[in-house]
């Protein structure tokens, strides 16, 4: 592997000065996409600190490595997206329109085998003359896919992206996404720290195969979604940390405007979203749904649309309430294949769980949710407005026949919800334990709940136990403890005690 250095005290193979720093580090790219081969892809390295400001796109080529110090940022400069000159007037401009990326792939190439990490980019969207990007010919409120960070496109019909993955980046304050991938594989983005991105933060449209991750991110969102996948298929969205962005560089986005992850099929586009797996993320204070699911194709009639959701905590989500769908989770038109297992669905604003619509189908779908706990469901926020829902204040909500859609609520846990546990066409189901099934029993103050086991993987935290028979079990510690969360407490040799998630 060979690597060549960017600087900006002039002692790197290549130097920077301070101004237009993308004419220097795109030298650097250029060499790496002529030098770097497939089993041997050539690396840039940022040297840090030092700020690299620019003023137009970087491009990537296939077989590239682009890496750097922590302290090394890579800016856009003031004042480069937009002017002071008003839109339609002779000199008015914005770098980044109609979704341009600040680090975009190279003309004429769809980019394969490409690694970016280590460093920070900084979108600087607050210190841009407009709070407005141009998107689609005309000014468009922050949201419009302007200023994205790192966007890679392939074709539908077709080459795709192929093998690119960003991870322990830090990413800030743009006015579009930190990464986009249209119609690629093998994507993966993982260990990054996101904030204040005001479209989605991550954002895979049309990624199918094996191999695509997005995992174990610290995301502060603010408008649209933190995570969103369209017509993709084989995702594993797993280990996220999601919340509110809150800061004072939202230059015109409304506060609390983001999901945090959505799962959807667009309507221009065929491929059907399917094997979608979400897990062991905390999500929290999203203004939105905590997981929103919608599908405007239609067109899957009884095709399975899979989406498993489990073994996550959702808190204090549609905060916002002006849209139907705020809530912890909510279903829109949808077809087979959902379900909702072993999460904790807490302080949710409208419903806990909600079935909004469906698309319609020979026979009825099903959505199957079970061994959750589904707590303290609060309505609607006290001075909130736009949402015309009305059955709010529950744990789970049904708006469609079960002619449609069968629901099945499956040893869920309920307490607390405002208006109750069920609205709606719903099949409660009490299963007893079956021999074999790994599990705790927790006492409540009125039952004991059963909690399946999940099992860890290699490079899990977890903890051996000894069970009756000479068994033992493994049990993954959790992540994080936030007041009131409910946990057991395992006694170790030295008289410590370690917190296991009850979920």
């Amino acid at each position: 592997m060979t690597t060549v250095t960017v600087d900006g005290d002039g002692s790197g193979d290549y130097n920077c000065t301070g101004v237009d720093d993308q004419n220097v580090i795109n030298s650097a790219l250029e060499w790496a996409y002529t030098d770097g081969i497939d089993s041997d892809p050539s690396t840039v390295y940022l040297n840090g600190p030092c700020s690299y400001l620019i003023s137009n796109q970087l491009y990537f080529g296939s077989n590239t490595i682009l890496t750097g110090d922590p302290t090394a940022t890579i800016k856009v400069q003031d004042y480069t997206c937009g002017n002071n000159i008003p839109y339609g007037s002779p000199g008015a401009s914005c770098v980044f329109p109609d979704g341009k990326c600040v680090m975009a792939q190279m003309p004429g190439t769809v980019p394969s085998n490409v690694e970016i990490f280590g460093f920070e980019i900084d979108g600087n969207c607050q210190n841009q003359y407009t709070k407005l990007g141009l998107a689609h010919g005309v000014p468009s409120s922050a949201g419009s896919g302007v200023e994205r960070m790192i966007g890679f496109f392939g074709s539908s019909t077709g080459a795709n992206v192929n093998g690119v993955k960003v991870h322990d980046m830090h990413f800030r304050d743009a006015f579009g996404e930190s990464l986009i991938i249209r119609f690629g594989k093998n994507i993966q983005f993982y260990n990054n720290k996101c904030e204040n991105h005001q479209h989605e933060t991550v954002y895979y449209i049309g990624v199918v195969g094996s191999g695509n991750t997005i995992d174990n991110n610290t995301i502060q969102g603010i408008s649209s979604d933190c995570i969103r996948c369209s017509n993709s298929q084989g995702i594993d969205i797993h280990h996220n940390s999601l919340s509110s962005y809150l800061g004072p560089n939202n230059n015109g986005a409304a506060l609390h405007g983001q999901s945090g992850i959505q799962i959807c099929n667009e309507s221009n586009k065929s491929i059907l979203t399917n094997s979608i797996n979400i897990h062991d993320n905390i999500i929290s204070d999203q203004g939105l749904a905590g997981i929103w699911i919608d599908d405007q194709l239609r067109t899957a009639g009884n095709t399975s649309q899979s989406v498993t959701i489990y073994n996550n905590i959702i808190t204090g989500c549609g905060w916002s309430c002006w849209a139907n769908w705020a809530s912890g989770i909510s279903i829109g038109p949808w077809g087979n294949g959902i379900t909702i297992e072993a999460n904790t669905i807490d302080g949710s604003y409208q419903d806990g769980i909600q079935i909004l619509s469906a698309i319609s189908a020979p026979s009825a779908h099903i959505v199957n949710i079970k061994y959750n706990n589904i707590i303290n469901t609060l309505g609607k926020r006290s001075g909130s407005s736009g949402s015309s829902l009305t059955d709010v204040g529950y744990g789970i909500y049904s708006a469609v026949l079960d002619t449609v859609t069968i629901v099945n609520s499956n040893n869920n846990y309920f307490i607390g919800n405002l208006k109750g546990d069920y609205l709606g066409q719903i099949n409660t189901i009490t299963d007893e334990l079956v021999n074999g099934q790994l599990g705790l029993m927790i006492p409540t103050k009125t039952r004991y709940m059963f909690y399946r086991l999940q099992e860890a993987v290699t490079g899990d935290t977890a903890l051996i136990y000894p069970a009756p028979g000479g068994e033992y079990y493994l049990l993954k510690l959790t992540q994080s403890v936030a007041k009131g969360d409910q946990m057991l407490a395992i006694p170790g040799a030295k008289g410590d005690f370690y917190g296991v998630s009850t979920n």
